[in-house]
C-alpha cells in the first residue's frame, strides 16, 4: 500500500521533462524520406526516461548537460543521437525502414509489459498510473486479458486456473512466498513493489521450456538497474511514509535502498470501512540493491528485500465469530550474474529466502515457515543471425515446516472444537534441465521448440514438458501466432502433510493450446487468442481441509486486447476475457464449474496529460464467481450445533461486480533539481456494494452477504523528490 510515493514517482515521470532538469530538447523524428513519424519511442538510454512523439512526429525532452537519446519504432531500425552542452534547439532524428524480422514470441497479454532488453517501455508507471490499482503490480496484472478477478485482492487467476498456479520470479529466482497478506476475501497486497523493478514480462500461456513447476502462467520481474544520477524521493500519504535513494558511487558500483512504511488506519478513519480491524492492515519493508558493472566480467545485482505484514480482520462464521489474524515476516536475497561474449550469453542467479506466516481463527491456528534455496543457470548460444540455441539447468530446496491444529469439520471453527494437529517437518529438492532452439524460417516464419524435464522428492518422479510455438508475418505488423505446450507443477507443501491424508502427491499437470492473431504496435494494437487447457492430476482440499487427488477440469476461452489514442489526445485501452472453466469438485468428485470461474471480464481504461495535470478513468466489469450454496440445515442433537447440507456444487453465482475509479495527480517545481507532486484518487466513485462471498446465520436460514473492505474510497497525497 506504497501508493503515496508510486504516485508521485509516475506522474514525475509522466509529466513535461522540463521539471526533472535545466536543458530543454526538442526535435522531430521523421523517415529518410521525410515523413513524420508519430507514436515513436524517444527516451535517454542512460535513465530510460522518455516521451512519444505526438501525430506530427514532434517530441520535447529535459536532459542534463549531456546524454544519447534514442529513437525507435516497430517496423523501423532504432537511432541514437549524442545530445551535449550546445545542442541545437531543435535536432533531426531519422529513423530507416528495417527489413521484415518477427518479433519475440512470448505469449504475454498486452505491451505493458517489457522485454528483458533495455526499451522505452516504463512498465512501472504504466504499472502505477491505472486507477484503481494501489501501485500494485498484481493489480495491475490483473487489468490484462487472461486474468479473472474472483475476489477483492491480489491473486492472478490466469485463464481459468487458480493463483496457485501463477509463479513469480524476480531475477531469474522464484519467490516461493509471494509475501502477500491474505484475507477471507482474497490476498491483500501483491509481492513486489513496482519501482523495485525495472520490466516486467507476463506470460498468460504457452510459455517455453525456461519455466517449470507453474501449471498457468508466470511473471517475470527484473529489479532496478544502475540509476544514472543521485536521486531521493519522500513521501507522505494517509497510507504511511517512505524514503527511497540511489547513488552510483563510479562508473563500476552504484546503490539503490528503499523503505516504508504503511498503515491503513488513516484511511479507514477516513473513508470508514465495512469490516472491524485489530489491527488494521500494517507494515513495512526494507531493500536494497548493489550494482557492479564490469565490461569484462559482465553485470552483477545482489538484492535483498525484508517485509513484515500484520492484520486483524473481523469475521462472522455461523459456528464462531471473531477476528481472522495474520502476520507475515519474508527475507530474500538474491545474486544474478548476466555476461555476454561474442555470440555466448550466460546467466547465474542464487537465491535464499525464509518466510514466517501466522495465521489464527478460532480453532484454526497455523504457523508456516518455510525456507528455499535455488541456483539456476542458462546459457544462450547464437549460431547464426537465424538460429539462437539455449540450455540451462535450476535446483531448487524447500523446507517446509507447518505447527499447529485444522478444524475437524469447517462448520465447526469455534475455540474448543475438534481440530487435526499439524506438525510436519520436511524438505523437497527439485532439480530440472531444459534446452530450446529459436529459429527464423524465411522472412515470415519464426518457430520456437523444446523441452525440459523436472524430478522431485516429493512426488518421488520426472516429468518431461514438450513445448512449442511459432508466428507467421501476414501484412506489414499483422502476425499468427500458435502456441502447444505440457506443463507440470508440484502441490503445496501442506497438502503432503499426512495428517491431512496423503503424504505423496503426483505432480498436477496441464496442456495448454492457444491460436491468436495480433496486428499494431505499441501505440495502437490489436490481439486477439483463443485457448484450450486440460488438466489431470489435481490436488485440492476438500471442506473439511482433507486433501482430494486425482482432479480432471478443463478451461477454454477468447482474450482480446485493443489499445488506441481517441481523440482529444486520450489513451485508451479495452481488454476482454470470456473463459469456461470446469474442473472435479473436491467434496463430491462430479465435474461443475471451478471455484474461479467468471465468464467475463471487461477492463476499461482512459488516461490524459495536460500541461501539469495526469487524469485517469478506469472501469471493471466482472461475472460473479460460482459458489456452492447451503440448501438446508439439521440440528445435531450430541453436538449441539446445526450442520448444513449443500445443493449441487457450484451451483450459484456471485452478483456481478463492476467499479469505477478515478485519479488526479499535479507536480509542481519547488527549486532547481527540486519537485512536488501532489495526488489523489477514489476507489469505486459510484459507492457500488460488490460482494465477495456470502456467510450464514447459525442454523443456516438467513444468507448474509459479506461486502469488499471499502465501498468508495479516497486518497491523497504528497512526495518530494529529488
Amino acid at each position: 500500500m506504497n501508493a503515496h510515493r508510486f504516485f508521485a514517482l509516475a506522474i514525475l515521470a509522466a509529466a513535461p521533462q522540463t521539471l526533472r532538469s535545466q536543458t530543454p530538447v526538442s526535435g522531430i523524428v521523421i523517415t529518410t524520406g521525410g515523413r513524420p513519424i508519430s507514436g515513436a519511442n524517444v527516451f535517454d538510454i542512460g535513465t530510460l526516461e522518455g516521451v512519444i512523439t505526438g501525430e506530427d512526429g514532434r517530441f520535447r525532452l529535459m536532459l542534463g548537460d549531456s546524454a544519447t537519446i534514442v529513437a525507435r519504432k516497430l517496423g523501423f531500425v532504432p537511432a541514437q543521437k549524442t545530445i551535449s552542452r550546445s545542442h541545437p534547439d531543435s535536432i533531426v532524428i531519422r529513423l530507416e525502414r528495417a527489413a521484415p524480422v518477427l518479433t519475440p514470441i512470448t505469449v504475454s497479454a498486452s505491451t505493458y509489459t517489457a522485454n528483458e532488453e533495455r526499451t522505452a517501455t516504463l512498465t512501472p508507471l504504466e504499472v502505477v498510473t491505472i486507477p484503481g490499482t494501489a501501485a500494485d503490480i498484481n493489480r495491475a496484472l490483473q487489468t490484462l486479458p487472461g486474468l479473472q478477478q474472483v475476489d477483492e485482492g491480489t491473486g492472478l487467476y490466469v485463464r481459468g486456473g487458480d493463483s496457485n498456479e501463477t509463479k513469480v520470479f524476480l531475477n531469474e529466482a522464484e519467490l516461493l512466498n509471494p509475501i502477500e497478506i491474505q484475507s477471507p476475501n482474497g490476498t491483500f497486497m501483491g509481492s513486489v513493489d513496482p519501482f523495485l523493478v525495472d520490466g516486467i514480462v507476463f506470460s498468460s500461456g504457452g510459455f517455453g521450456a525456461r519455466y517449470g513447476d507453474a501449471l498457468s502462467a508466470v511473471v517475470n520481474l527484473q529489479t532496478q538497474r544502475r540509476p544514472a544520477r543521485r536521486g531521493m524521493t519522500a513521501s507522505l500519504g494517509l497510507a504511511g511514509v517512505s524514503v527511497s535513494l540511489a547513488e552510483p558511487v563510479t562508473k563500476q558500483v552504484a546503490l539503490r535502498f528503499a523503505t516504508n512504511v504503511f498503515d491503513l488506519r488513516p484511511l479507514i478513519a477516513l473513508n470508514g470501512s465495512s469490516h472491524e480491524y485489530q489491527p488494521a492492515p500494517r507494515g513495512r519493508d526494507l531493500s536494497g540493491s548493489i550494482i557492479l558493472n564490469s565490461r569484462n566480467a559482465g553485470a552483477l545485482t545482489i538484492f535483498g528485500i525484508s517485509k513484515t505484514n500484520r492484520l486483524g480482520v473481523a469475521v462472522t462464521d455461523p459456528s464462531y465469530s471473531g477476528l481472522f489474524g495474520v502476520d507475515v515476516k519474508a527475507d530474500l536475497a538474491v545474486a544474478t550474474w548476466r555476461a555476454e561474449r561474442g555470440r555466448l550469453k550466460t546467466t547465474i542467479a542464487g537465491s535464499a529466502g525464509r518466510s514466517e506466516n501466522q495465521e489464527k481463527y478460532g480453532a484454526f491456528q497455523l504457523d508456516t515457515r518455510l525456507g528455499h534455496t535455488q541456483l539456476f543457470g542458462e546459457a544462450d548460444w547464437i549460431a547464426s543471425q537465424r538460429i539462437t540455441l539455449r540450455a540451462g539447468a535450476e535446483h531448487h530446496e524447500v523446507h517446509a515446516l507447518f505447527e499447529g491444529s485444522i478444524p475437524h469439520s469447517e462448520v465447526d471453527l469455534a475455540p474448543g472444537s475438534r481440530t487435526k494437529v499439524l506438525g510436519s517437518d520436511g524438505t523437497d529438492v527439485r532439480s530440472g534441465l531444459f534446452a530450446e532452439g529459436d529459429f527464423r524460417i524465411g522472412q515470415r516464419l519464426r518457430l520456437v521448440t523444446g523441452a525440459r524435464t523436472d524430478e522431485s522428492d516429493m512426488t518421488r518422479e520426472r516429468t518431461l514438458d514438450p513445448r512449442v510455438s511459432l508466428a507467421f508475418r501476414t501484412i506489414g505488423s499483422a502476425h499468427i501466432t500458435a502456441a502447444w505446450g505440457i506443463y507440470h507443477e508440484i502441490a503445496d507443501p501442506l497438502l503432503s502433510d499426512d495428517v491431512l491424508g496423503n503424504e505423496r502427491l503426483r505432480s498436477m499437470r496441464a496442456m495448454h493450446s492457444i491460436l491468436g492473431f495480433q496486428a499494431g504496435d505499441n501505440a495502437e494494437m490489436v490481439r486477439l487468442e483463443l485457448y484450450h487447457k486440460r488438466y489431470d492430476d489435481l490436488t485440492r482440499q476438500t471442506r473439511d481441509y482433507e486433501v482430494a487427488t486425482n482432479g480432471e477440469g478443463t478451461a477454454y476461452g477468447l482474450d482480446a486486447f485493443v489499445k488506441a489514442t481517441a481523440p482529444l489526445g486520450v489513451r485508451t485501452r479495452m481488454t476482454y476475457s470470456y473463459v469456461d472453466s470446469r474442473r472435479t469438485d473436491p467434496n463430491t468428485g462430479l465435474i461443475a464449474d471451478a471455484p474461479f470461474d467468471v465468464p467475463h471480464s471487461i477492463t476499461l481504461v482512459a488516461q490524459k496529460y495536460i500541461k501539469n495535470w495526469e487524469a485517469g478513468a478506469a472501469y471493471r466489469y466482472a461475472t460473479g464467481r460460482p459458489f456452492t450454496p447451503v440448501s438446508g440445515a439439521t440440528f445435531n442433537t450430541d453436538e449441539k450445533r446445526w450442520i448444513p447440507s449443500y445443493a449441487p456444487p457450484f451451483s450459484e453465482r456471485l452478483p456481478t461486480l463492476t467499479r469505477f475509479d478515478l485519479s488526479l495527480s499535479n507536480i509542481r517545481q519547488l527549486a532547481p533539481g527540486w519537485q512536488i507532486v501532489m495526488y489523489g484518487s477514489v476507489t469505486n466513485v459510484l459507492g457500488r456494494h460488490n460482494i465477495y462471498r456470502y456467510t450464514y446465520s447459525f442454523d443456516y436460514t438467513q444468507r448474509i452477504p459479506v461486502a469488499s473492505l471499502f465501498d468508495r474510497a479516497l486518497y491523497v497525497g504528497a512526495s518530494i523528490l529529488h
